[in-house]
């Protein structure tokens, strides 16, 4: 009988989190995508052509409206315009094509509406102003029964914007389940850069490319809980804005999945805002939000084909024209390479963000760039704008490692106790020889190792993994080295002495010398390869998996006094 001195039951995000990599995935097909241009615009029609044509598109609108890749002005359209011009002829098409999925708009088609029916309100005055993208994506959502507006309201802003029935979505994207369509547009500061989007993507496809995945935090703004993103139901009624520091409890939470499946990723949590790198996958951050923002550091950032990009930037997509002053812009990343990006073209607030876990889980376990963003998002008929080709979907097969937080366990023994842990969160602290934690419920099918994450200023010791009870069959002995400090944290792996096969009760039996012994603030169980480099057009012959470089800067080993 095992000895009780606490009891947890898992979180939902848990929950949430494994689902997100379960569904299985097939790649989406050019006769999904509407193609919507602006005839009276030379570069969205030189755009549109060049896209057609790569992707073998077969279903295309054209409008008629200002050309907005010559003025700022244009990038704007009023209600009546865009209701006449856009939405009548796309209504139409879509009325007459049951099988549209995705929507793509090419620069030279405006970016917002003025006098819309949702959208922001700057200081709660004025016309509501929502990115036409997000607008086009909710454009039957006033006609569906289960439709939910939201009220949101935050940094000087109050607005209304749809409750988006695809966000934390487990499976592909389609129109007839979901509603509403998944909108991306082909755009940049050039007609070459917008081009570029599409080569780039298919590039990705093709080719196997390694890189990094970078995470800015600013520590000044503090740490959201991880273990509580990403969120799960979206408000209807948001008062005030989410603390900052929740965006990056979030990347927290996808930085430990990336780094129990092995993905090479940096996080970076210190005073600095980075730059130089050159060699970019994804990448995460404030940009100009940043109290240590470098403009110069920003720009010199590089990105690979196949790249994903956010800033939880209030404006980052306000223009796609050469602009000076204001806030960072995501057409900066787009000129450096970045193959799909996700910004917002007036004030969002942070609620009404996307979640790095949503948007990356979904991108790396395969679905295409569109599907990934927008299962990330909470509202359409809002602020966002998803730059990039909606089929640009590199990594179909892969498949993601979910970490447990070992907080979360089902009952222990021993004098450990959980504690606040330097990486967000909880960890389990104060653990001596003889103590165990008990996980009910783990499917072992497929798993041949095993990996922790520990830190130690003591002598440190290992972890036994028995099935079922704490005297149970051994299956594995993992190490937990001394790192120099409590919240030094490393990650170990074992491999397992036995294979097993479904699901059991899993007992970490901590052993070691006198004293505390280390922490342990997550565990994860992964088959090998557990990460399959799998790309489409055609399938390449290699299958080896990535490195696993992950590393977290930060600052906060030293400064925080948790011995």
């Amino acid at each position: 009988m095992l000895m009780t001195s606490s009891v947890r039951v898992f979180s939902l995000f848990v929950l949430a989190s494994i689902a997100i990599s379960g569904a299985a995935y097939a790649q989406r097909k050019s006769s999904e995508v509407l193609l919507v241009y602006n005839a009276d615009s030379p570069i969205s029609t030189t755009v549109a052509k060049d896209y057609e044509a790569k992707r073998h598109i077969t279903n295309v609108v054209t409008i008629h409206c200002a050309d907005s890749a010559l003025k700022t002005d244009d990038e704007t359209i009023s209600i009546d315009d865009y209701t006449a011009k856009i939405a009548a002829p796309v209504s139409a098409y879509l009325a007459q094509h049951k099988n549209i999925n995705f929507i793509v708009l090419t620069k030279g088609v405006p970016i917002r509406i003025r006098d819309a029916g949702t959208g922001e309100r700057e200081g709660g005055q004025g016309p509501q102003m929502p990115s036409l993208d997000s607008y086009l994506a909710a454009i039957d959502y006033p006609t569906l029964p289960n439709a939910v507006k939201a009220s949101l309201v935050g940094s000087g802003t109050v607005g209304t914007g749809w409750v988006n029935h695809y966000y934390h979505a487990s499976e592909p994207f389609t129109h007839a389940k979901f509603g509403g369509y998944l909108v991306t547009r082909l755009d940049g500061y050039t007609q070459a850069d917008a081009m570029g989007l599409v080569d780039q993507a298919l590039t990705a496809e093709r080719t196997h490319i390694q890189g990094d995945i970078l995470f800015d935090i600013e520590p000044d703004f503090g740490l959201g809980d991880k273990t509580k993103f990403p969120l799960v139901v979206p408000s209807t009624n948001v008062t005030t804005e989410e603390p900052w520091g929740d965006w990056f409890g979030d990347m927290l939470r996808m930085n430990d999945i990336l780094e129990a499946t092995g993905i090479p990723h940096t996080t970076e949590m210190t005073q600095k805002f980075v730059g130089d790198k050159t060699d970019l996958l994804g990448y995460f951050s404030y940009g100009s939000n940043d109290s240590h923002y470098d403009p110069q550091a920003y720009q010199s950032l590089r990105f690979l084909p196949g790249s994903m990009a956010d800033t939880a930037v209030s404006t980052g997509g306000r223009t796609f024209l050469p602009t000076t002053g204001g806030q960072s812009l995501i057409a900066d990343l787009i000129a450096h390479g970045v193959t799909c990006c996700q910004g917002y073209v007036g004030e969002p607030i942070l609620d009404g963000t996307s979640s790095p876990t949503l948007d990356l889980s979904h991108y790396l376990s395969g679905y295409t760039m569109a599907e990934s963003f927008y299962s990330g998002t909470k509202y359409i008929g809002w602020e966002g704008v998803c730059v990039g080709d909606p089929l640009c979907a590199p990594y179909i097969g892969q498949k993601l490692v979910i970490p447990t937080q070992a907080s979360e366990f089902t009952d222990s023994h021993g004098g450990l106790k959980t504690e606040n842990c330097s990486e967000s969160g909880q960890d389990i602290g104060s653990i001596s020889n003889g103590d165990y934690t008990v996980y009910r419920g783990v499917n072992f099918t497929g798993m041949t190792q095993f990996k922790a994450r520990v830190a130690s200023a003591g002598s440190g010791g290992k972890i036994e993994l028995r099935l079922d009870t704490p005297t149970g069959k051994l299956i594995g002995t993992c190490p937990a080295p001394p790192t120099g400090n409590w919240q030094a944290w490393t990650t170990q792996t074992c491999e397992l002495t036995e294979h097993v096969k479904g699901a059991h009760t899993l007992c970490l039996v901590y052993v070691g010398g006198d004293g505390n012994l280390f922490n342990l603030e997550w565990f994860a169980f992964k088959p090998t390869p557990a990460l399959r480099a799998v790309l489409a057009n055609p399938p390449p012959a290699f299958g080896r998996p990535l490195p696993p470089t992950g590393r977290v800067i930060s600052e906060r080993v030293i400064a925080g006094a948790f011995r």
